[in-house]
């Protein structure tokens, strides 16, 4: 008679490959969520010295760019869209970006969505067409400033 000690070794083998392939496509599919790598982060002491496109206060911020790029029509932080924040409204949006180092005030390089702004260590966003300089220069202007609402 046969041991089913093979077969049994066989059955954990074969699940716990499968329980990987699940778990390795699903963080590849979870797309924004958590795809930044952990990096050491050291905050800028002096205020990005470019040209911003407009004053750098959380109402231009919030209209002229985040709703414009981000979250309007098939955009990712639409409503109904796949993004986690939707920039749909002021104080919701201003509440979100500043949970989870998404924006860190003071530190445009600490912050989340600078990086993102740029591509560093994570998808570029906006995918398809990047913000401008003069606009990622006056959303770190505004968080280096304190990203006061």
């Amino acid at each position: 008679m046969r041991s089913p000690l093979p077969r049994l070794l066989l059955g954990s083998l074969l699940a716990g490959s499968l329980l990987a392939g699940s778990l390795l496509a699903g963080s590849l599919l979870a797309g924004c969520a958590s795809d930044e790598a952990a990096t050491p982060c050291t905050p800028e002491t002096e205020r990005p010295a470019c040209a911003p496109l407009y004053e750098p206060v959380w109402e231009n911020v919030y209209e002229r760019t985040l709703v414009v790029k981000c979250g309007t029509n098939s955009a990712c932080h639409a409503t109904g869209a796949r993004g986690r924040i939707v920039f749909a409204e002021d104080t919701a949006s201003y509440d979100a970006l500043m949970h989870h180092g998404r924006v860190v005030p003071g530190a445009a390089a600490c912050s989340k969505l600078a990086r993102r702004l740029h591509g560093e260590g994570a998808p570029l966003m906006p995918p398809g067409v990047p913000v401008g300089e003069a606009e990622i220069c006056a959303i770190e202007q505004w968080v280096h400033d304190g990203a006061e609402r």
